[in-house]
């Protein structure tokens, strides 16, 4: 090989490594922009879904105290349960970066767990019918057990040891 030739080849070998360091470089770049977009998304559901809670734990109370009818409540729980089906469906929706799934899943059967209960409630509040009343108080602590396993789920695969 000639002086021309090494040169050559050293110039495509630096070129080359260049390349793969811009394309690796890039690739973290997008995985982060993508990591942070999901973490967004998450955390704007989960925040949709505690305001829909607060909400309706302030209708419940009010109609505890007399301040509301049976009617009202019903009324507005016709809304609530809508708009905890769109929350629900939104954690179907979200494409989570590897590992994540497994936690989303979780948040999924939580939220899902927790409209559930509403429904129950509701259901109570129409019929006086106690069974329905028990039946949202164990649907509600599924839906806790399983934030709080969702919630375990996510710190681990920020850690790095999560399922697929």
């Amino acid at each position: 090989m000639n002086d021309r030739q090494k040169v050559a080849v050293a110039a495509a070998a630096v070129a080359a490594i260049v390349i793969a360091a811009a394309y690796t470089h890039d690739a973290r770049e997008r995985m982060r922009v993508s990591g942070m977009m999901f973490g967004n998304s998450l955390l704007d559901a989960q925040d949709n879904l505690k305001a829909a809670q607060s909400e309706l734990a302030a209708r419940v109370s009010s109609w505890e105290a007399g301040a509301a009818t049976d009617a009202e409540l019903l009324e507005y729980y016709e809304g609530h349960l809508a708009r905890m089906d769109s929350m629900v469906a939104r954690y179907g929706a979200l494409e989570p970066p590897p590992g994540f799934g497994p936690a989303v899943r979780l948040f999924e059967l939580s939220a899902g767990s927790q409209r559930d209960a509403d429904e129950a409630h509701a259901e109570w509040v129409r019929t006086g019918d106690e069974q329905s009343r028990a039946r949202s108080g164990a649907l509600l602590q599924d839906a806790f057990e399983y934030e709080s396993e969702a919630l375990s789920a996510y710190a681990d695969a920020q850690r790095g040891r999560a399922g697929p």
